[in-house]
């Protein structure tokens, strides 16, 4: 262990403090497609940075699903206003449950630059990869998504 003594101004250290935290409970209710495009969730935050060069981290928890056929894949991605971010995500192995349906708990966390100090909306997006099944991002019940935004400063 070293102890250090700093006298006079120290500078370069001011980066990398937290700034904003918002979190938004997802409750708008479940979203369901069989199409093989991109369709809107209600898994969605949105943040105000307080400078241009701030640094974003999302954070999403929610619950997907693939219906009763068996191979279907949800397939995921996460957007800031109508930029896609990242590279497109597809789950195949759900739980099966009583009923048939293969359900999974979900998450995703994502660094963010987005060069802004105007108000900004991320937002889960999701589609069937084989365009045949029902697949389905729950929000509502005992199934509530969550989603974090924190501005991480420069």
């Amino acid at each position: 262990s070293q102890t250090f003594a700093f006298t006079g101004s120290v500078t370069g250290a001011g980066g990398g403090k937290v700034a904003n935290v918002v979190q938004a409970i997802c409750a708008g209710g479940d979203t369901s497609t069989t199409s093989s495009t991109l369709q809107t969730s209600n898994v969605a935050v949105t943040i105000t940075p307080s400078a241009s060069d701030s640094k974003v981290l999302i954070n999403m928890t929610f619950q997907g699903s693939s219906g009763a056929d068996q191979n279907k894949t949800l397939g995921w991605r996460l957007f800031r206003g109508s930029t896609a971010l990242g590279n497109n995500t597809s789950l195949g192995a759900y739980n099966n449950t009583d009923d048939g349906v293969r359900s999974q708990n979900m998450s995703l966390s994502f660094l963010d630059s987005p060069s802004t100090t105007s108000s900004t909306t991320y937002t889960l997006k999701f589609h069937c990869a084989q365009n045949d099944s029902t697949v389905s991002i729950f929000a509502s019940g005992d199934a509530q998504a969550y989603a974090q935004a924190m501005e991480i400063l420069a």
